[in-house]
């Protein structure tokens, strides 16, 4: 199997990881005195490590999201997109540049090694 199918299904699983996430915690938030946010970030955090750290920091301010202007199920999606955004880019864009990067370094300076010879 050659990378570029492998990254798909990985990201076709990520992504539908990330939607079923949120979707657990509009179901907790349907119940009075939920934990939908927590649950939210929790499950978020884990799979859009590290990258949750700076949304983290822009959504700390906000420790009630039932005060939130637009109520508590915009806010969660906002929070939950906002972190899919950043993992996604995390995940998919810059970690699969980098490896690009890497195996061109690597794989020029074996060639360089062999013209030595």
């Amino acid at each position: 199997m050659n990378w570029k199918k492998t990254l798909k299904i990985t990201k076709f699983l990520w992504v539908t990881a990330g939607v079923l996430i949120f979707l657990y915690a509009i179901i907790l938030s349907l119940d009075p005195g939920n934990k939908a946010q927590e649950a939210l970030l929790g499950f978020m955090y884990a799979i859009s490590f590290p990258a949750w750290y700076l949304p983290a920091h822009f959504f700390s301010g906000f420790s009630d999201p039932s005060q939130f202007i637009f109520g508590e199920f915009i806010f969660l999606f906002l929070e939950w997109l906002v972190f899919l955004a950043f993992g996604y880019f995390q995940w998919f864009v810059v970690v699969p540049y980098l490896f690009q990067r890497v195996y061109h370094a690597v794989s020029k300076k074996k060639s360089t090694n062999y013209k030595e010879l």
